[in-house]
């Protein structure tokens, strides 16, 4: 009886784990694994079973879709000249039921800034055994760097001789950068093929490799469609959740015994602390919510990574659907597709790059640029409208570039409107405004263009669509145009952040507890006091990995 209805719920559990993301997914399973405790998993959306979910070309097709995502929409940004969508799964799975499907563990370095802001336990190579510990790599790899017996299905293609694919990773190696067999073994710049959560030309995802697997088990219960508006909290310890129904309102107490773990991802986990009292005292009595903690640091240094489009007319027998034909191309793909699990709809990012641009000194003189080529287009039908960007267009054969910078220098916040837990936050990432964040997108434009310009990719493209001849590779056009088409690349980190007790911005401990209250902790990629250069779910499930060892040793003593 693993998915339970209010009516049979336990009286209490030892767990209240909120949100079914990749971070939640895997605290259920790991929680659950002994049998002693008692599990509730509680997610505010449900579970959906269309196909797109599991085709991985389709990941972009249901971002705009309310039921599966909280509609979320950040004010004007005043470096943009727009406002922006941030995109955050509401279902059991969470984002990782639809992102881009990347798999990198983030650089060594990214790690290093984490040590450096006071965070011990979390280096590089003190979070490597749990990447191991996850990945189930299908590929050959080094066995004492990379994981295969993990849950966690993870694939990398390579098999793609005489496609755009393989002449983008030509043009990069003409550049005079190496080509990188494994970008999660060694760092650095060049060009690589991209790992992905895809099995047999299926997604993977959390709810996949970690909770579907445990739900056997009689002490693991997972309640959906059911929002947590607050955190119980008697004499400075959470002591379980409020809850309400989605379908009916209802609203219910849940006991947690040992712990609440907030898993709602860095947009929705603050959201939940400052709905409970725990924030800025002088926000808090604002809005009429009784402080249970002052903790200044809550909601407050967002870090959002962005992607700024470098997209080329490709010539038509290199395009995604060439071999269909112009007629129901992709029709035609879909069906390759649902027959065989093969064709463009079996992938989406194959091929990637890191490289060092003029500010790299500012990196250590490490790369400051990652891009990821999209065999497909990648083009805005409306810059000033998120929810109408498209991955494919058939009228015309496109391939692009999605350019975004290795770290995050503008920081930005998420408050309450009001303390109606019905309301959602206030998502303020101000995006580019620090004049880095721009210096870095426009070196990395100038990059793309010329890896562009390179004999491999001359010969599979022809006129470029994006920025377009209009746009000139000074610093003002550039800066104007990145700022234009800058376009959130969903990735969240900061506004729970671990530090030490004297960081006035840290929310958490290194194990995620929330400083000064007892029985409360947040694990998810909130607590990241930086945002690492790369996809965050591999690092998510890792934080949930790490702090699961550390909550079940502590129950143990």
């Amino acid at each position: 009886m693993p998915f339970v209805t209010r009516d049979q719920l336990l009286s209490s559990y030892d767990y209240v784990i909120v949100g079914a993301g990749p971070s939640g997914c895997v605290l259920a399973n790991r929680l659950s694994g002994s049998g002693h405790h008692s599990v509730l998993l509680i997610e505010a959306g449900g579970v959906d079973e269309r196909w797109e979910l599991h085709m991985p070309g389709a990941c972009g097709e249901l971002w705009a879709d309310p039921r599966l995502t909280w509609r979320l929409l950040t004010p004007p940004q005043p470096h943009t000249g727009k406002c922006h969508g941030p995109i955050q799964g509401r279902m059991v799975g969470g984002s990782a039921q639809f992102n881009t499907l990347g798999w990198i563990r983030g650089s060594p370095h990214a790690y290093q800034r984490w040590t450096k802001a006071g965070v011990e336990g979390w280096s590089y190579e003190e979070c490597m055994p749990y990447f191991k510990r996850v990945e189930g790599c299908t590929f050959k790899a080094d066995k004492y760097v990379r994981g295969s017996a993990g849950p966690m299905k993870i694939s990398r293609r390579e098999d793609l001789q005489g496609t755009v694919d393989q002449l983008f990773i030509d043009s990069v190696k003409q550049m005079g950068f190496p080509f990188i067999p494994d970008i999660n073994i060694k760092g650095g710049e060049g060009a690589f093929w991209q790992e992905a959560m895809i099995h047999n030309g299926t997604r993977v995802s959390p709810a996949d490799a970690y909770l579907y697997p445990a739900l056997q088990r009689e002490n693991l219960h997972v309640l959906i469609n059911t929002k947590v508006n607050k955190i119980l909290i008697e004499n400075g310890c959470a002591t379980g959740v409020l809850t309400q129904s989605v379908s009916d309102g209802g609203l219910l107490d849940i006991p947690a015994t040992r712990e609440v773990i907030i898993c709602g991802g860095t947009l929705l986990s603050p959201r939940l602390l400052l709905l409970s009292g725990i924030g800025d005292a002088g926000q808090l009595e604002s809005l009429g919510i009784p402080v249970s903690r002052n903790l200044p640091g809550v909601g407050r240094n967002l870090q959002a990574h962005f992607i700024v489009p470098v997209v080329y007319h490709t010539k038509p027998q290199f395009g995604g659907y060439a071999k269909y034909g112009a007629l129901d191309a992709k029709a035609q793909a879909n069906r390759e597709w649902f027959l065989t699990r093969t064709g463009p709809h079996s992938f989406f990012v194959n091929a990637g790059t890191k490289l060092r641009t003029e500010n790299s000194q500012d990196e250590g003189d490490l790369p400051n640029i990652k891009m990821q080529f999209v065999s497909r287009a990648f083009v805005p039908a409306d810059p000033t409208n998120e929810d109408k960007w498209t991955h494919t267009n058939l009228e015309a054969p496109l391939c692009s570039l999605a350019v975004t910078t290795e770290r995050v220098y503008s920081r930005g916040s998420v408050t309450l409107q009001d303390a109606n837990p019905d309301t959602n936050p206030l998502v303020d990432p101000q995006i580019m405004g620090d004049d880095r964040d721009v210096a870095n997108a426009v070196q990395g434009v100038k990059l793309a263009r010329e890896i562009f310009s390179q004999s491999s990719l001359q010969e599979a493209t022809e006129s470029e669509f994006l920025p377009g001849a209009s746009v000139a590779s000074n610093e003002p056009d550039l800066s104007e145009y990145c700022r234009t088409m800058a376009k959130l690349h969903h990735l969240f980190t900061g506004t729970c952040k671990m530090g030490s007790y004297a960081d006035m911005d840290a929310v958490t401990d290194r194990w995620g507890r929330v400083w000064g209250v007892g029985g409360l902790r947040v694990a998810d990629s909130s607590i990241a006091p930086e945002i690492l250069d790369s996809p965050l779910t591999a690092m998510c499930m890792m934080i949930a990995e790490k702090i699961s060892d550390n909550i079940i040793a502590e129950n143990t003593k």
